[in-house]
């Protein structure tokens, strides 16, 4: 989650997603180091992320295909919890800049509104423990 002046997060809600970002001042390959190692957990669940076109399952039952891997970049992949017939995509997108490296968390293709808040939520919780995580 990118926070301005005021330490406000950069949330966006709309249009069937929700995008959190946060600026941590670590560099590229540790934050994606973290992000399929450790950090695996935080964001995805209790898995082991394969390559793309490979399923993945958490502990708690969300499943789904890795879309698209590309290292240092971006990890897509499709999401399911098991008690929702709707499939949703989830992709975290790296960019490295002068103040460290932005992690945009974005899920896509979301049933209504009710989802929408709650993801919201969901992601702005999980930007907040990658970026204590990595920062300390």
């Amino acid at each position: 989650m990118q926070e301005d002046e005021t330490g406000s997060p950069d949330q966006a809600v709309g249009s069937g997603q929700v995008s959190v970002s946060r600026t941590v001042a670590v560099p590229v390959e540790e934050v994606w180091e973290y992000l399929i190692g450790p950090g695996l957990d935080v964001w995805l669940g209790d898995t082991v992320l394969g390559n793309k076109g490979e399923s993945y399952e958490t502990a708690d039952g969300v499943r789904g295909v890795v879309r698209s891997f590309h290292a240092l970049e971006t990890i897509r992949v499709s999401w399911q919890r098991p008690d929702d017939p709707h499939e949703s995509s989830v992709q975290v997108a790296l960019v490295p800049g002068a103040q460290g490296t932005t992690i945009t968390f974005t899920h896509e293709r979301l049933a209504d509104a009710a989802q929408q808040q709650r993801l919201q939520a969901h992601w702005a919780d999980v930007a907040a423990r990658v970026s204590t995580d990595l920062q300390g």
